[in-house]
């Protein structure tokens, strides 16, 4: 039997995923739209990050209107809660990544 506690964290990490999601198929239109400007740029290093393409500094978020970084954070939520990958949230969301990450000039991270 679930505890209280259990109950609240499974609620909380079944609404990750559709906030997840949804933030992560704005951010990757938003980055889509291959705008060179210092906040597309941001967006798109996020998601090479989630894809493996590139190691994400947290700090870049302070360069992000909070709109964007709310977005930003709701993935991270996401990611925390381990329960999906984000790009398996959004429709063709891997080849979507991953032609981001080639037209933004990020190679895979060598591990």
């Amino acid at each position: 039997m679930e505890s209280a506690e259990e109950v609240v964290w499974d609620a909380r990490a079944r609404q990750s995923l559709v906030d997840g999601g949804r933030a992560f198929e704005w951010l990757l239109a938003m980055a889509e739209k291959k705008a060179d400007t210092g906040q597309a740029s941001v967006v798109a290093s996020f998601i090479a990050s989630v894809v493996g393409f590139n190691k994400f500094d947290l700090y870049d978020l302070r360069r992000l209107d909070v709109d964007i970084s709310d977005e930003v954070m709701a993935c991270i939520d996401t990611i925390r809660w381990r329960k999906a990958h984000l790009a398996d949230l959004v429709p063709d969301g891997w080849r979507r990544a991953h032609a981001l990450c080639v037209h933004w000039g990020f190679a895979p991270v060598q591990r």
